[in-house]
């Protein structure tokens, strides 16, 4: 009784996550009719005054980045979709907000971290075409960005 029990309560957590991972897409959807704008708003501003406009620009697109990632992550259950989140948020985070020289190096610190968390405990798995996580060419062989270049 109390396996049937737990097997329905997963069941019914998971499908939980599917209809947040709806939201979010949905969310995100929505998040990016505000691109076009920003087109806009870009191009009609003088080139001087672009610069902070950029920003906000590449903040709200890296955070539709994220929210598509997070919905990955919530399907999927795997390690290397978490990696992705922290990255594309660490990325948006040194983008963003970094303004000293400190807090751009702390955030190389955290990506080199994420990246030798994903070397540690999936060996086998680099970065690839596919994103991270991705197995190269089937090889098990590291993924260079020479290989791209051929």
């Amino acid at each position: 009784m109390k396996d049937k029990a737990g097997k329905y309560i997963i069941k019914g957590v998971f499908i939980l996550e599917v209809v947040l991972a709806i939201f979010i897409v949905f969310g995100v959807i929505v998040g990016s009719v505000d691109l076009f704008r920003y087109f806009k708003m870009i191009y009609l501003t003088p080139p001087l005054q672009t610069f902070s406009l950029l920003k906000t620009f590449l903040g709200h697109t890296l955070l539709l980045v994220i929210g598509l990632e997070l919905v990955i992550m919530l399907v999927q259950h795997t390690p290397s979709s978490v990696i992705e989140v922290l990255l594309f948020a660490t990325a948006r985070k040194m983008i963003i907000e970094a303004t000293t020289m400190f807090d751009l190096f702390l955030g190389i610190i955290s990506i080199g971290g994420l990246f030798a968390i994903n070397k540690i405990f999936a060996p086998g798995k680099t970065i690839g075409e596919e994103g991270l996580g991705s197995e190269s060419e089937g090889t098990g062989k590291e993924y260079k960005l020479e290989d791209d270049v051929k």
